[in-house]
């Protein structure tokens, strides 16, 4: 998965810190990588290089969290974080063996998301919009036994039991050294 977060408003969550210049850096990057591009291709002639110079500027003076709140209140919503809801059961996702992440499956993490309601399997399904996973490691990661892979984010325990077992499913951890 691009980023750490999968559900609604731990998206959210997501994309605010990285507003605010703290978010994970794969996703920074293609944030920037689009803000670059879409300013290169705007009537402010200016090349990708200023446009991304210009968008990690404003991610650094705080514009960048400021346009998010303008925009939030234009459309008739709140921007803060406090109005964002939260799932009432986080379960930690732990790894079973020390050694490094060789694999993480976004088809796997995104089922997972999925049975916890924070999507539809029918148009007629509703979303839970707290729920959901968000992952601490991503491929290349060294990771002792005990240590944290993912959080789960449920609406009940049993929901949360189920989507630990999917998540844990989809991180592979390796026990021989990767040479990269």
């Amino acid at each position: 998965p691009l980023g750490r977060a999968v559900g609604n408003a731990l998206e959210i969550r997501e994309a605010i810190a990285t507003v605010r210049g703290e978010g994970p850096p794969d996703f920074l990057e293609l944030v920037l990588a689009a803000c670059s591009r879409l300013l290169a291709v705007s009537d402010l002639g200016v090349d990708e290089h200023e446009g991304r110079a210009r968008a990690m500027q404003a991610i650094a003076d705080g514009s960048a969290y400021e346009a998010y709140e303008r925009w939030i209140s234009a459309q008739g919503g709140h921007p803060s974080e406090d109005v964002l809801p939260a799932a009432p059961v986080v379960q930690t996702v732990a790894a079973d063996r020390s050694g490094y992440v060789s694999a993480l499956g976004a088809v796997g993490i995104g089922q997972a998301a999925l049975h916890l309601g924070a999507g539809r399997r029918t148009k007629d399904d509703t979303i839970d919009h707290g729920v959901g996973v968000v992952c601490l490691r991503k491929r290349g990661d060294r990771v002792a036994a005990g240590e944290p892979l993912a959080e789960v984010h449920a609406a009940s325990e049993a929901g949360a039991e189920q989507a630990a077992r999917e998540v844990a499913a989809a991180n592979v951890v390796d026990l021989r050294m990767t040479v990269v």
